[in-house]
């Protein structure tokens, strides 16, 4: 999710995985953040086996058109269409940009 969603006790949020996404390699992650008021201490490192893992390759399908190289032709309710790159993403983004 790329916005925030507002909320004052709870939030529930479901992925739906299955049907024409059921594709093996594909795979879903989650993470939460808290605000908290007061000081706490530092939580011990994560263990090795819980760091990050190394980048999957990026599928190349036959016939996959990119997007963002559909940028001249691409319309917004407001605002303008921009392709955003995405470089930082290197490995785990196909064509290192993405429409905005």
């Amino acid at each position: 999710m790329a916005d925030p969603i507002p909320f004052t006790k709870s939030l529930r949020f479901d992925i739906e995985h299955g049907g024409t996404n059921d594709e093996p390699g594909v795979d879903y992650t989650s993470v939460a953040y808290w605000h908290q008021t007061h000081p706490k201490p530092r939580f011990p490192p994560l263990p090795r086996d819980l760091m990050p893992v190394e980048p999957q390759a990026v599928p190349k399908i036959a016939g996959m058109i990119e997007a963002e190289s559909l940028q001249p032709t691409a319309r917004a309710t407001e605002g303008t269409v921009i392709v955003q790159d995405m470089s930082v993403w290197a490995g785990y983004w196909s064509g290192l940009a993405q429409l905005w």
